[in-house]
C-alpha cells in the first residue's frame, strides 16, 4: 500500500458559490479568460448571469465559446487554442460539465504544444497548463477535480484520453441547485457515470479503506438516485449525489490503485464511432454485460459489491437489482437500445483496439471485445 496523495483544487461547495468565481479567478492573478460552455443551457438556468456578473465585479475581462459537443471534438479545441493566442488570453474558465471541462483541459495543456492531439496519441507528454476554473452544471465525470480528459477525433473517431498534474483545475464551483433543470436522463446518465468510475477501480481494488470508502460512496450514489426520482429538487440528495460524483473519480479514494477501465475502453468505442450516444448511456448499455464477463476474474469483489451495496447474498441477486434499478431510471442495458447494429460490432471492436487492449482484470483480445459487445446486443431481462 504505497501512494501519494496530492489534489490541489480548491473545491467550493454549496449554494450561492457561483458568485464567487470571479473573485477566485482574481486571486490568482488572472485578469482575461477563455470562457467556454456547451449549447446555452446555462443562459436559461441562470448560471451565465451569474458567472458574468461575477466576472465584472472583480474586473476580469472574458470571451466566449460556445458549443463544446457532449463528445468534445479535436477541431473545436483547436479552435480555441487559436482564440487564446490571438487575444492573450490568461486562463481558461469551463461553464458546464463534464465535457466542457475536458476540453478546457484540452485547450489549457495543448496551448504548449505543437498540437493538442499529440498528448492524447502519445507523442507528448502535457508538463505545462494554462490555469483552469471551472463552475460544474453537470455531475458525471468528476474532471472537475481530477487531471483527467477525453477528446475525440472526428476524422478518426478516436475518442482517446489523458492527463498531467498540470491539468487540476485551480478552482472548481458547485452549486448543487443548478442541476435541479437537468432533464431527467442526464441526472441519471450521472448516476452511471460516477457508478462505473468507481466499479473500474473497485473490483481491482485490494485495499480495505479504499473498498470500505467506495462502497459507501455507491450505497450514497444509489440511495439519492433513487429520491431524486421522486422529487428532482430535493436538495440533499441532490447534494450528495453531486459530492458523490466529484469522489467517484477524485484521486482520494483510490489509494493508489489504478483500475481495469475496460468498460470505459469499449465504450469510447461506442461514442468515437456514434458521437450522438452520450458516454453514459454507453456504459449503462454494457453495464450487464460486462459485469457478467468480468465476473470470473475476481469473484470475491465481486461477491462482496453483492453484499456491502446491495445488501444481498449472491451476485447473480446484486445483478438482478442493478438491472432492475436500470429499468427503473430508464437507462440503457443493451447496446441494441441505442440503436447500434450487429455489423457494427466488428469495427468497432476494430476502433477500440486502435487504442491498445483495455482491461487489468483481463487485458481484453479482439474475441473478448467482440463477445462482451454482442452479449450487450442480445442482453435480456429475463
Amino acid at each position: 500500500m504505497e501512494f501519494t496523495l496530492n489534489i490541489p483544487v480548491k473545491y467550493i461547495f454549496g449554494k450561492n458559490t457561483i458568485e464567487r468565481i470571479g473573485a477566485e479567478i482574481a486571486a490568482e492573478n488572472v485578469k482575461k479568460v477563455l470562457l467556454l460552455a456547451g449549447g446555452g443551457s446555462i443562459k436559461k438556468n441562470g448560471v451565465y448571469d451569474q458567472v458574468v456578473n461575477s466576472l465584472k465585479q472583480n474586473g476580469i475581462e472574458w470571451i466566449e465559446l460556445w458549443d463544446v459537443q457532449p463528445n468534445p471534438v479535436l477541431s473545436h479545441a483547436r479552435k480555441a487554442i487559436e482564440i487564446v493566442k490571438r487575444d492573450g488570453l490568461e486562463a481558461i474558465l469551463a461553464v458546464g460539465g463534464g465535457s466542457v471541462i475536458d476540453e478546457a483541459k484540452a485547450i489549457a495543456g495543448g496551448f504548449y504544444l505543437g498540437d493538442v492531439w499529440e498528448a492524447f496519441s502519445g507523442k507528448a507528454r502535457i508538463k505545462k497548463a494554462l490555469p483552469i476554473f471551472t463552475v460544474l452544471t453537470l455531475s458525471a465525470s468528476a474532471s472537475e477535480i481530477n487531471t483527467n480528459a477525453v477528446l475525440l477525433n472526428e476524422e478518426t473517431n478516436q475518442k482517446w484520453a489523458t492527463g498531467a498534474p498540470s491539468l487540476f483545475p485551480k478552482v472548481s464551483i458547485v452549486d448543487p441547485t443548478v442541476q435541479y433543470s437537468l432533464p431527467w436522463n442526464q441526472t441519471v446518465n450521472g448516476f452511471i457515470d460516477s457508478m462505473s468510475h468507481i466499479t473500474e477501480v473497485y473490483f481491482t481494488d485490494d485495499i480495505e479503506i479504499s473498498l470500505e470508502l467506495y462502497e459507501g460512496i455507491m450505497r450514497t450514489l444509489i440511495s439519492s438516485i433513487k429520491k431524486l426520482k421522486l422529487n428532482e429538487q430535493d436538495y440533499l440528495p441532490r447534494a450528495n449525489l453531486v459530492y458523490s460524483s466529484s469522489m467517484a473519480l477524485s484521486a482520494f479514494p483510490r489509494c493508489g490503485c489504478g483500475g481495469d477501465w475496460s468498460q470505459h475502453g469499449i465504450e469510447h468505442g461506442i461514442s468515437g464511432m456514434f458521437p450522438k450516444i452520450a458516454h453514459a448511456a454507453g456504459l449503462s448499455a454494457l453495464y450487464p454485460a460486462w459485469l457478467e464477463f468480468m465476473y470470473p476474474y475476481n469473484k470475491s469483489i465481486f461477491d462482496r459489491w453483492a453484499v456491502k451495496v446491495f445488501g444481498v447474498e449472491t451476485f447473480d441477486e446484486a445483478l438482478k437489482a442493478f438491472l432492475k434499478l436500470l429499468v427503473e431510471l430508464d437507462s440503457p442495458y443493451s447496446i441494441k437500445q441505442l440503436g447500434i447494429k450487429e455489423e457494427d460490432i466488428e469495427p468497432m471492436t476494430d476502433l477500440i483496439l486502435q487504442g491498445g487492449q483495455p482491461g487489468k482484470l483481463k487485458s481484453l483480445d479482439k474475441a473478448d471485445i467482440m463477445t462482451i459487445l454482442r452479449n450487450s446486443y442480445n442482453y435480456k431481462i429475463n
